[in-house]
């Protein structure tokens, strides 16, 4: 999981990376303990003894700043109001301005997957990026993860990139495709013995070689990624230009340009 700090148990303290991870199993951590009203009631409910309701949202403050990373802990260090703390949360990670759009498709898009690293691991990474996107009103195609998600591949998957990309029907990949074959794929290489792994490699070798120049799947791929790199190059400095010209209040109602970074045609697609 992307930047985590791992705490006790299954849970992990929130960072500026993972909090569309954090949250979900945070309001299930409250839930767990009965300390979950304080973060959906900003008031005290009718009948609630005021002393209890004031005890119990301490306590909730308490367990939700305990699983808060120190980058972020003085952000949050003075509330008592459980309500506060988590909307104060919500707004400063999920913040629904261009630059923040901009930073996370650029995450999404130089996100990289290593050898060796736990493909469940890297598809986790890649939908928790996406997930903060869908939080920020960023909606990603389905076709548009599936090719991200083979561009973050290293050059050892070339040969199923090639071949999801060519047998794709019409044209279009999915992300279940994609991710069911990256998983199967795992399952293989991890099976196979280290003897079988080597004539492996060298039969994925020549095939890349003998594709080379006939399959555009890769190359596809990576124009894809080129355009949508210099378009958050372009946002960026629109965004800097607007700034430097306090033009902020514009800046926030009109994200119309980090839109085009996700408006691919259907021309970028891998065919």
């Amino acid at each position: 999981m992307e930047a985590t700090v791992t705490v006790e148990g299954d849970m992990f303290k929130l960072t500026t990376d993972n909090f569309s991870y954090w949250k979900p199993m945070m309001e299930d951590h409250l839930y767990c303990k009965d300390l979950h009203e304080p973060i959906i009631m900003k008031d005290k409910p009718e009948g609630k003894d005021v002393k209890a309701w004031e005890i119990l949202n301490r306590k909730a403050v308490a367990v939700i700043r305990k699983y808060v990373d120190r980058s972020l802990f003085e952000h949050v260090s003075t509330y008592t109001n459980a309500f506060e703390l988590w909307t104060k949360l919500e707004s400063m990670i999920q913040k629904k301005t261009p630059r923040n759009k901009a930073l996370l498709v650029r995450r999404l898009v130089k996100l990289e997957y290593k050898d060796g690293q736990s493909m469940m691991e890297h598809l986790n990474n890649f939908k928790g990026i996406v997930n903060q996107l869908n939080k920020v009103d960023m909606k990603v195609e389905d076709e548009i993860q599936a090719l991200l998600l083979l561009s973050s591949l290293s050059e050892s998957w070339d040969t199923l990139v090639v071949t999801l990309s060519n047998s794709a029907p019409e044209g279009k990949l999915t992300m279940d495709t994609v991710t069911d074959s990256l998983l199967n794929e795992e399952v293989r290489r991890k099976e196979r013995s280290s003897s079988s792994y080597s004539e492996a490699n060298i039969v994925d070798r020549r095939g890349r070689e003998e594709t080379h120049g006939h399959n555009t799947g890769r190359s596809a791929v990576q124009v894809l990624i080129q355009k949508l790199t210099l378009l958050i190059d372009e946002v960026e400095k629109r965004l800097v230009v607007k700034t430097e010209a306090e033009d902020e209040t514009n800046l926030e109602e009109d994200p119309s340009h980090v839109r085009e970074l996700l408006a691919i045609t259907v021309a970028n697609r891998v065919t």
